[in-house]
């Protein structure tokens, strides 16, 4: 029984001695986390007021944008004209004047000025953005197709 103790106590004192000699390092790492918002834009088609007769009133149009950025990000849509909001085309040197607003009543107008954009808070699905176009001038001007093209931006 005294080998076995004494057996046992100096292979104890070798595991000690061992630890002590055995030293210490370390060392540091970073931990981190980047959080990106994003926003995608697409149209859901042109604003197509149609075709009509020279002088003939023409009936509104409507299309929609569809926007989706990450959840909780505070986004601005602004929506400009290369043309100032007219139509205008290669063949004649007349334009027809055209409005878009935000709404179906038409009171809110779309434009690149910080009271013509919409603000809102993303719900991170995609949002349906309405369009609504209006002709404000005449259409008495050369038969042939007038265009624009409108420019629509997600500032996040």
């Amino acid at each position: 029984m005294k080998v076995i103790r004494h057996a046992l106590f100096s292979l104890m004192g070798m595991l000690t001695i061992n630890s002590a000699d055995a030293g210490n390092a370390s060392t540091s790492l970073r931990v981190s986390l980047t959080i990106l918002e994003t926003c995608e834009v697409s149209t859901q088609g042109n604003l197509d007021f149609g075709s009509v007769e020279r002088a003939q009133p023409v009936p509104t149009a409507r299309t929609d944008v569809t926007v989706q950025c990450s959840k909780n990000t505070p986004y601005q849509l602004a929506v400009t004209s290369d043309n100032n909001f007219e139509l205008k085309s290669t063949a004649s040197p007349a334009s027809v004047a055209y409005v878009l607003y935000q709404d179906a009543g038409h009171t809110q107008i779309w434009g690149g000025a910080a009271d013509k954009v919409r603000s809102r808070i993303a719900t991170g699905m995609k949002e349906n953005i309405p369009i609504h176009g209006a002709i404000i001038s005449t259409t008495n001007v050369q038969a042939t197709k007038y265009e624009d093209w409108v420019r629509v931006n997600v500032i996040y």
